[in-house]
């Protein structure tokens, strides 16, 4: 519904369902569009350096830190102040990929408002990748806007988009680096979370780029345990007495154990320890049968790799997805990723 500029994209490194990518992953992915605005069920965007709180709607209802995977607590439930029904918003992504400001966000804010899309329900305003700055972390270890881009930094933009009855969303990464290269919260969760909050940050889209290998899940070990499970007719780990079938099996017994997860349970334990709920959105792109603990982490939880502005697309992800539809309910919802418009 809104109209898409030409873009110049910076350049990442995000799923591709017809090549391979750098990223681990056991599901299908596709790349990004570089020329088409999304509205979507979930994304993101932030606040600038310390600032008052400033008033915003209410939305629909709602740590532990560190870099190794050892440590990690596997036990973290989502406040249920936040996300009863899936977020309706904008993300910039593919109307501006990295050639992102303050006023191209304000501007879809208000068309937000223009175009009746607030009136029907949509609310998120959020900003995707490239929004810090790729320089690093200041002397506190805040994570910092590109003031370039957001010269009032990123709690002022927050401040106007709950001016005009919205909510604002933000972007971030659970590894060293986000998918374009700027930081990432791993090892970061707690500081992070407690700067998107102090920035007024009401959602937060968390990708998955960039992950340290001790961190990562063992999917080579998985696929020759599949092999080795089909040569001896035995029944996949973790699901006793079932007949193998077109799902590998699995090399947790519980994903939620799983490294993927215990990264994501860190940042979500983070967000929900602030004083405002922030909605969690989880982008790990339908890996570590995210599925089967995303709703104790989260709030929603992407089910492939990115969207792309095709029927194709669509038909697909919409038959996948009603495969696990026994895992949505209010405040836990499958995430099919941002509709092209």
């Amino acid at each position: 519904c809104l109209p898409a500029p030409a873009s110049t994209a910076s350049s990442t490194s995000r799923p591709s369902s017809s090549s391979s990518s750098s990223r681990t992953s056991s599901t299908p992915s596709s790349s990004r569009a570089s020329s088409s605005s999304r509205l979507t069920s979930s994304s993101t965007s932030s606040r600038a350096s310390s600032s008052s709180s400033s008033s915003r709607p209410s939305s629909t209802s709602t740590s532990t830190s560190g870099t190794s995977s050892s440590s990690s607590s596997t036990t973290s439930v989502p406040t249920g102040r936040v996300g009863k029904l899936p977020a309706l918003g904008w993300n910039s992504w593919n109307a501006y990929r990295g050639d992102i400001n303050e006023a191209k966000v304000l501007a879809a804010a208000d068309q937000f408002i223009s175009l009746g899309l607030k009136d029907v329900g949509y609310q998120y305003v959020n900003i995707d990748d490239c929004w810090s700055n790729i320089t690093g972390r200041d002397t506190s270890n805040r994570i910092k806007p590109d003031l370039n881009k957001f010269p009032n930094g990123i709690a002022s933009v927050a401040s106007k988009v709950h001016a005009k009855g919205l909510l604002f969303g933000i972007y971030g990464d659970a590894g060293t680096a986000t998918c374009a290269g700027f930081p990432g919260s791993l090892g970061y969760e707690a500081i992070d979370a407690a700067t998107f909050s102090s920035w007024g940050v009401d959602y937060l889209k968390y990708d998955n780029c960039n992950v340290p290998s001790n961190w990562t899940d063992n999917w080579v070990r998985v696929f020759l345990l599949s092999l080795l499970l089909l040569l001896l007719h035995s029944p996949p780990l973790g699901r006793p007495g079932l007949p193998y079938d077109d799902h590998p099996p699995q090399y947790y017994e519980d994903w939620g154990q799983s490294n993927s997860a215990k990264r994501y349970r860190q940042m979500g334990t983070a967000l929900a320890a602030q004083s405002n709920p922030i909605q969690f959105a989880i982008c790990n792109w339908g890996n570590a049968q995210v599925w089967t603990w995303g709703a104790t982490v989260g709030q929603s939880w992407r089910m492939s790799g990115d969207s792309s502005a095709s029927w194709g697309y669509i038909t697909q992800i919409i038959s996948s997805n009603v495969n696990y539809l026994n895992y949505v309910n209010f405040y836990a919802h499958n995430d099919m990723d941002m509709m092209e418009i």
